[in-house]
Parts: C-alpha cells; structure tokens; sequence
C-alpha cells in the first residue's frame, strides 16, 4: 500500500538531495561520495561522507497552521594520513562545504544570444560588474551554440557581486552569452523550507595516534510550514 511521505520527510530528503550539490566541480573543497539517514556506520573507503540525523522539533502554532523547528545534525567523515596530514586542517574545508551547502542561495539567471558553450563546473563573470559564480546547471531551451543563438537557464552558487539584466557574460575572458534576466533566487529546499539557522559545528574529538578517520559535527535549525492537525499539507490553499 502506497503511503504518502510527510513534509517533514520531504524536508529531509530534499536536504540529503542539496547536499549531493558537494563536489569540487561545483567549486566546494570535496566532492561528496556517501551519504546516509541516521547513525550510519561508514567506512573509510566510504570518505568523504556524511551522516544526516533529524531530531527533535519544536511547534509553534499560527492559526490552522504551525512553524515546526526541526533540528538536522550533520556528521562528516574524512580520511587523513597521520603521517603528513593534520586532522583539523583536513576536516575545516569540509565542514567549510557542509556549512555553505546548508545556507547558501541558489540563483537561476536566463540568458539569450549563447556563442560558447557554458557547463557545470565553469566559473563566468559578468563583464558590467565583475560578478561572479560557479554553475550548477546549464538548460539550453531553444537555439544552439553552435548557431550563437543559444537561450536558456542557469543556475549559480556563490554569487559574488550581483549579475545585472543585459550584461554580457565571459567565460576565461571570452564572450559568452547575453544575461535577459537578473538573478532569481530559488526555492529553499524544493519551496519547503522556510528558514535555515546554523547553530552549532566542529570537531567533537580528534583522532588519537593511529586512527586514520577525523570526524566534524554540524547542527542546523530546519523551519517549515504545515497545517495544524495534518503534517501531509503545507498550507489549507
């Protein structure tokens, strides 16, 4: 029999979803491998990994609906040689991605006029205002590159500066494409998250002489919406 996911394992799931976002290609320090529900044994051939576990949340109760406050524990495992490498020199940048992962914007930006060729992993710049960003993803909806009439979407991370509407975009100095929108922030969490509050994080323990494994914790306060009496629904519209 078919049973209907909660928004609140929806919330879940969409945060494992985001964090598979981790990788070097999408500009992070590590590229993500592993992740699991709960207290998830792993192994040191599963590294770099993380282990997600919902916990309690907190309701507050507004009219027919209520704001619950989950809080979302996040461990991170690497591997390090205790021969050459420093656990908690290892373990920072990661923490650093789990971190910017949990909290950092999203943007789409559309485009017109594509002459060459954009994909995940490239770092453009906008030739107006020096703005820069990492690609996620590149959706080419009508024209070709090949033909410079190329138009679409795509979306960013770590936005520095903000694209402006019309400006020519470069890719390692070269022209690339024309900019027919600002920056358009996306949903948090596939539009079910309200909020996200970063409580808590680091090394709980480091590793003694001869462990080989160094292990960061990050807590995270999760804010969604649901009707009062039915967690299945959002909102009663």
């Amino acid at each position: 029999m078919y049973v209907e996911k909660t928004i609140r394992q929806q919330v879940i799931e969409a945060i494992q979803e985001r964090l598979y976002d981790i990788t070097i290609l999408n500009g992070y320090n590590h590229t993500l491998t592993t992740t699991g529900l709960g207290r998830v044994a792993f192994s040191e051939e599963d590294s770099p990994a993380l282990s997600i576990r919902p916990g309690i949340e907190e309701v507050t109760k507004i009219a027919s609906c209520r704001s619950n406050a989950m809080t979302v524990i996040i461990d991170g495992l690497l591997t390090f040689d205790p021969e050459t490498e420093n656990p908690s020199t290892k373990i920072e940048p990661f923490l650093g991605d789990i971190i910017h992962c949990m909290l950092g914007p999203i943007f789409t930006l559309h485009f017109t006029n594509g002459s060459l060729r954009i994909q995940q992993g490239d770092l453009i710049t906008g030739e107006t205002t020096s703005a820069t960003s990492h690609v996620l993803n590149v959706r080419v909806t009508s024209g070709a590159w090949n033909l410079s009439n190329a138009a679409g979407t795509i979306k960013i991370r770590d936005m520095r500066r903000v694209f402006r509407n019309g400006e020519n975009i470069l890719l390692s100095a070269s022209y690339s494409l024309k900019l027919s929108s600002s920056p358009i922030i996306q949903d948090r969490f596939k539009d079910l998250v309200d909020n996200v509050s970063y409580v808590s994080g680091g090394i709980e323990a480091y590793p003694v002489i001869g462990e080989t494994v160094v292990l960061c914790t990050t807590s995270f306060i999760v804010a969604y919406p649901t009707v009062n009496d039915n967690p299945y629904l959002t909102s009663l519209t």
